[in-house]
């Protein structure tokens, strides 16, 4: 017969609670060094500084592996000790989670507007070679990539075969 060990929630005095603890400490600190590194980001985007923003993405992306990782960490040390969260602790990850929602979500959206602004840029840049590939030159290709001729052009009509 064997007997179901009873878990019980961490206290202070116990391993599990010392590295719950620092397992939340390394996910804070990581949650908060992500963090900045989307604000910067941000910032760089609003400022338009595209090189700026292109030379945060290898820290970024090494940073959000190194969070993913705490993430799982804390994850796998619950289950691990089939212990619940204490409260304080639940909280505090819950706050971390709504912090980082928010980043992500203004990031989201300056990248967004990036984006669009981009599109635009590109757009004025091809309708103004276009417009100077037509004055240039009487044939010129249209929006669909087809040659167009200003020019008059003699139609061949062929045999109409109809009565």
């Amino acid at each position: 017969m064997t007997s179901k060990r009873k878990t019980h929630p961490a206290t202070p005095e116990t391993p599990h609670a010392t590295n719950t603890k620092a397992l939340l400490q390394a996910m804070e600190k990581r949650t908060a060094e992500l963090r900045m590194i989307l604000d910067t980001e941000t910032l760089a985007l609003s400022q338009s500084d595209i090189p700026g923003f292109f030379a945060l993405q290898d820290r970024k992306a090494d940073m959000a592996k190194s969070w993913h990782s705490a993430l799982v960490d804390v994850a796998a040390a619950r289950h691990e000790n089939a212990t619940p969260l204490d409260p304080a602790t639940k909280a505090k990850l819950e706050s971390l989670r709504i912090e980082m929602a928010e980043t992500v979500r203004r990031n989201r959206m300056a990248i967004e507007r990036s984006s669009r602004s981009m599109n635009r840029l590109s757009e004025r840049i091809m309708t103004h070679a276009r417009r100077a590939a037509e004055e240039k030159s009487r044939v010129s290709y249209s929006a669909a990539g087809q040659i167009r001729s200003d020019t008059k052009r003699a139609l061949s009509m062929g045999i109409s075969e109809s009565a």
